[in-house]
Protein backbone atom coordinates (compact mmCIF):
# COMPACT_ATOMS: atom_id res chain seq x y z
CA UNK A 1 0.00 0.00 0.00
CA UNK A 2 1.27 3.43 -0.92
CA UNK A 3 0.82 6.14 1.67
CA UNK A 4 0.69 9.91 1.21
CA UNK A 5 2.81 12.66 2.70
CA UNK A 6 1.21 13.61 5.97
CA UNK A 7 1.74 16.75 8.08
CA UNK A 8 1.40 15.39 11.61
CA UNK A 9 1.74 18.81 13.24
CA UNK A 10 -1.01 20.40 11.14
CA UNK A 11 -3.30 17.42 11.70
CA UNK A 12 -2.82 17.49 15.47
CA UNK A 13 -3.48 21.23 15.66
CA UNK A 14 -6.83 20.86 13.91
CA UNK A 15 -7.77 17.72 15.88
CA UNK A 16 -7.14 19.58 19.13
CA UNK A 17 -9.05 22.66 17.99
CA UNK A 18 -12.14 20.62 17.08
CA UNK A 19 -11.94 18.59 20.29
CA UNK A 20 -11.63 21.64 22.52
CA UNK A 21 -14.43 23.50 20.72
CA UNK A 22 -16.66 20.46 21.07
CA UNK A 23 -15.94 20.37 24.81
CA UNK A 24 -16.66 24.12 25.09
CA UNK A 25 -20.00 23.77 23.30
CA UNK A 26 -21.08 20.89 25.50
CA UNK A 27 -20.04 22.73 28.67
CA UNK A 28 -22.15 25.68 27.49
CA UNK A 29 -25.07 23.24 27.11
CA UNK A 30 -25.81 24.36 23.57
CA UNK A 31 -28.68 22.55 21.84
CA UNK A 32 -27.58 19.70 19.53
CA UNK A 33 -28.38 21.64 16.36
CA UNK A 34 -25.98 24.42 17.42
CA UNK A 35 -22.96 22.33 18.33
CA UNK A 36 -20.52 19.91 16.79
CA UNK A 37 -21.71 16.32 16.69
CA UNK A 38 -18.29 14.84 17.18
CA UNK A 39 -17.20 11.31 17.95
CA UNK A 40 -15.69 10.81 21.41
CA UNK A 41 -11.87 11.12 21.16
CA UNK A 42 -11.24 7.60 22.49
CA UNK A 43 -13.71 6.15 20.01
CA UNK A 44 -12.14 8.22 17.21
CA UNK A 45 -8.68 6.87 18.02
CA UNK A 46 -10.09 3.32 18.00
CA UNK A 47 -11.69 3.97 14.62
CA UNK A 48 -8.35 5.16 13.23
CA UNK A 49 -6.48 2.16 14.61
CA UNK A 50 -9.07 -0.28 13.25
CA UNK A 51 -9.05 1.27 9.78
CA UNK A 52 -5.25 1.39 9.69
CA UNK A 53 -4.80 -2.13 11.07
CA UNK A 54 -7.13 -3.61 8.46
CA UNK A 55 -5.51 -1.63 5.65
CA UNK A 56 -8.78 0.08 4.74
CA UNK A 57 -8.47 1.99 1.47
CA UNK A 58 -12.12 2.60 0.56
CA UNK A 59 -13.97 4.06 3.54
CA UNK A 60 -17.59 5.26 3.65
CA UNK A 61 -18.75 7.54 6.45
CA UNK A 62 -22.35 8.58 7.10
CA UNK A 63 -22.46 11.87 9.00
CA UNK A 64 -19.61 14.38 8.66
CA UNK A 65 -20.62 17.24 10.98
CA UNK A 66 -17.45 19.24 11.79
CA UNK A 67 -15.31 16.47 10.35
CA UNK A 68 -13.75 15.09 13.54
CA UNK A 69 -14.21 11.40 12.83
CA UNK A 70 -13.44 12.03 9.17
CA UNK A 71 -10.15 13.56 10.25
CA UNK A 72 -9.18 10.33 12.03
CA UNK A 73 -10.29 8.14 9.13
CA UNK A 74 -8.36 10.35 6.70
CA UNK A 75 -5.29 9.91 8.86
CA UNK A 76 -5.59 6.15 8.36
CA UNK A 77 -6.04 6.70 4.63
CA UNK A 78 -2.89 8.81 4.51
CA UNK A 79 -1.04 5.66 5.58
CA UNK A 80 -2.91 3.18 3.37
CA UNK A 81 -3.18 5.34 0.27
CA UNK A 82 -6.95 5.23 0.54
CA UNK A 83 -9.84 7.70 0.54
CA UNK A 84 -12.82 8.52 2.72
CA UNK A 85 -16.18 9.22 1.13
CA UNK A 86 -18.19 11.12 3.73
CA UNK A 87 -21.91 11.91 3.42
CA UNK A 88 -23.50 14.98 5.00
CA UNK A 89 -26.81 16.77 4.36
CA UNK A 90 -26.02 20.00 6.24
CA UNK A 91 -24.24 22.41 3.88
CA UNK A 92 -23.02 24.65 6.71
CA UNK A 93 -21.43 21.64 8.39
CA UNK A 94 -19.82 20.66 5.08
CA UNK A 95 -18.22 24.10 4.70
CA UNK A 96 -16.85 23.93 8.24
CA UNK A 97 -15.57 20.38 7.80
CA UNK A 98 -13.89 21.17 4.48
CA UNK A 99 -12.05 24.05 6.14
CA UNK A 100 -10.86 21.66 8.84
CA UNK A 101 -9.71 19.12 6.22
CA UNK A 102 -7.81 21.79 4.33
CA UNK A 103 -6.04 23.12 7.41
CA UNK A 104 -5.19 19.57 8.56
CA UNK A 105 -3.78 18.69 5.14
CA UNK A 106 -6.08 15.71 4.56
CA UNK A 107 -8.20 17.09 1.70
CA UNK A 108 -6.51 14.74 -0.83
CA UNK A 109 -7.85 11.81 1.23
CA UNK A 110 -11.48 12.98 1.50
CA UNK A 111 -14.47 13.17 -0.85
CA UNK A 112 -17.48 14.99 0.60
CA UNK A 113 -20.89 14.16 -0.85
CA UNK A 114 -23.68 16.59 0.06
CA UNK A 115 -27.26 15.37 0.45
CA UNK A 116 -29.49 12.94 2.30
CA UNK A 117 -27.27 9.91 2.93
CA UNK A 118 -30.09 7.51 2.11
CA UNK A 119 -30.19 8.95 -1.40
CA UNK A 120 -26.49 9.59 -1.98
CA UNK A 121 -25.47 6.19 -0.59
CA UNK A 122 -27.96 4.42 -2.83
CA UNK A 123 -26.41 6.18 -5.81
CA UNK A 124 -22.80 5.20 -5.06
CA UNK A 125 -21.60 2.46 -7.40
CA UNK A 126 -18.58 1.50 -5.30
CA UNK A 127 -17.34 -1.23 -3.00
CA UNK A 128 -16.00 -0.30 0.43
CA UNK A 129 -13.83 -2.14 2.91
CA UNK A 130 -14.80 0.00 5.92
CA UNK A 131 -18.03 1.73 6.87
CA UNK A 132 -18.78 4.14 9.71
CA UNK A 133 -22.32 5.22 10.61
CA UNK A 134 -22.92 8.34 12.74
CA UNK A 135 -25.91 10.04 11.17
CA UNK A 136 -29.52 10.29 12.30
CA UNK A 137 -30.17 7.46 14.76
CA UNK A 138 -33.67 6.81 13.38
CA UNK A 139 -32.12 6.13 9.96
CA UNK A 140 -29.37 3.72 11.06
CA UNK A 141 -31.15 0.63 9.75
CA UNK A 142 -31.64 2.24 6.34
CA UNK A 143 -27.96 3.20 6.21
CA UNK A 144 -27.01 -0.36 7.11
CA UNK A 145 -29.30 -1.90 4.51
CA UNK A 146 -27.85 0.35 1.81
CA UNK A 147 -24.22 -0.01 2.85
CA UNK A 148 -23.97 -3.70 3.72
CA UNK A 149 -24.22 -4.96 0.10
CA UNK A 150 -21.48 -2.50 -0.86
CA UNK A 151 -19.00 -3.88 1.69
CA UNK A 152 -16.36 -6.35 0.60
CA UNK A 153 -15.66 -9.61 2.43
CA UNK A 154 -13.70 -8.91 5.60
CA UNK A 155 -14.95 -5.34 5.81
CA UNK A 156 -15.88 -3.63 9.07
CA UNK A 157 -19.09 -1.71 9.72
CA UNK A 158 -18.90 0.50 12.81
CA UNK A 159 -21.74 2.59 14.29
CA UNK A 160 -21.62 5.18 17.08
CA UNK A 161 -23.98 5.90 20.00
CA UNK A 162 -25.24 2.34 20.51
CA UNK A 163 -24.95 2.73 24.30
CA UNK A 164 -25.75 6.43 24.77
CA UNK A 165 -28.78 6.14 22.47
CA UNK A 166 -29.56 2.49 23.15
CA UNK A 167 -33.29 2.69 22.50
CA UNK A 168 -32.94 4.60 19.23
CA UNK A 169 -30.18 2.35 17.90
CA UNK A 170 -31.68 -0.96 19.11
CA UNK A 171 -33.27 -1.70 15.69
CA UNK A 172 -29.87 -1.25 14.04
CA UNK A 173 -28.18 -3.58 16.53
CA UNK A 174 -30.90 -6.14 15.88
CA UNK A 175 -30.35 -5.74 12.14
CA UNK A 176 -26.58 -6.29 12.19
CA UNK A 177 -26.86 -9.08 14.78
CA UNK A 178 -29.19 -11.00 12.43
CA UNK A 179 -27.02 -10.62 9.34
CA UNK A 180 -25.81 -13.97 7.99
CA UNK A 181 -22.05 -14.60 7.84
CA UNK A 182 -21.33 -11.63 10.09
CA UNK A 183 -20.06 -11.10 13.64
CA UNK A 184 -21.02 -8.12 15.83
CA UNK A 185 -19.61 -6.86 19.11
CA UNK A 186 -20.32 -3.73 21.17
CA UNK A 187 -17.23 -1.79 22.17
CA UNK A 188 -17.65 0.32 25.33
CA UNK A 189 -15.67 3.34 24.20
CA UNK A 190 -17.11 6.85 24.17
CA UNK A 191 -20.84 6.63 23.54
CA UNK A 192 -20.62 2.97 22.56
CA UNK A 193 -19.60 1.52 19.21
CA UNK A 194 -21.00 -1.50 17.44
CA UNK A 195 -18.45 -3.32 15.28
CA UNK A 196 -19.67 -5.76 12.65
CA UNK A 197 -17.34 -7.78 10.44
CA UNK A 198 -18.56 -9.12 7.11
CA UNK A 199 -17.20 -12.66 7.04
CA UNK A 200 -18.19 -13.48 3.43
CA UNK A 201 -20.06 -11.89 0.55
Amino acid sequence: MTGRRFDEEAWRAVEEAIRLENERQRAADLPPEQRYRSLHPEAAAFLYMLAAATGARRILEVGTSAGYSTLWLARACAATGGRVVTLERNREAVALAEDHFNRAGVTPCVDVVVGDARETLAGLDMTFDFGFVDGEKSEYVEYGQLLWPKLSAGASLVADNVLSHAEATAPFLAYVSDLPAAATEVVALGNGLSWTVKLTR
